[in-house]
């Protein structure tokens, strides 16, 4: 995907993302480490990746990944969640159109049998916590952005953990769900 936004938009995904994204809510990529490659070829470059507040991969062509490789503090990440919790509008603002929001946040395909998603939309999973419709975006480590509509809740963990997914989303439906509607 990364490719075929920088082409269309003839700018870096990064460049445009900062124009018709970042900047209208307020995120500042401005020092983003852009790495060549999914896997470091050094360790110091990983190491550089974790330390960096804002980072996103690119391949060897330059292109920025548009699948994965986005690192955001989670204060930004929450900014997204929110985004897509109102319907692409912020603060007044309609950024990202209405219509995609709905589509990208329902089921477009389906997950391979035994999987813990009831589907996938456009970039974001689609499930339910305790019978409340939901979306996440699912990151490297544990990081992940869940959306709640009807609970009117935006939940964002970020994680070290290697197989942080499940703990992260074991706390949003086991402690979180139910704090909020008991």
């Amino acid at each position: 995907m990364g490719p075929i936004v920088a082409d269309a938009a003839g700018q870096s995904t990064l460049a445009f993302a900062r124009a018709k994204l970042f900047a209208p809510l307020g995120i500042h990529t401005e020092h983003a480490f852009q790495p060549v490659g999914a896997a470091f070829p050094t360790p110091a470059e990983e190491r550089a990746y974790e330390r960096a507040e804002v980072a996103w991969v690119t391949d060897p062509q330059g292109y920025h990944s548009g699948f994965a490789g986005l690192k955001l503090p989670a204060r930004d990440l929450a900014k997204l969640g929110y985004l897509y919790l109102n319907g692409g509008r912020w603060d007044g603002v309609q950024v990202v159109p209405a219509g995609y929001v709905r589509a990208s946040t329902q089921r477009q395909s389906q997950p391979p049998p035994g999987g813990r998603f009831d589907g996938y939309g456009y970039q974001w999973w689609v499930t339910s916590e305790h019978g409340h419709p939901s979306f996440l975006a699912v990151g490297l480590g544990g990081q992940f952005i869940q959306v709640i509509p009807d609970l009117d809740l935006v939940v964002v963990i970020t994680s070290d953990f290697e197989n942080g997914r499940d703990d992260a989303q074991q706390l949003v439906g086991e402690a979180i769900v139910p704090a909020a509607t008991g």
